[in-house]
């Protein structure tokens, strides 16, 4: 394989793999994370 063909093949890997991957991770920390928010331990005053 010549040099210029790695490379292009590299490139074409990251350019996809690095998009999926962050993507990924996104979607993981989106359905993981705290996004509802409970008033479990709030203070509520009440005149």
């Amino acid at each position: 394989m010549s040099p210029s063909r790695r490379r292009m093949l590299l490139r074409l890997v990251l350019l996809v793999l690095v998009p999926l991957l962050a993507a990924g991770g996104a979607a993981f920390a989106w359905q993981a994370g705290g996004r509802i928010i409970t008033t479990e331990n709030a203070y509520v005053r009440a005149d």
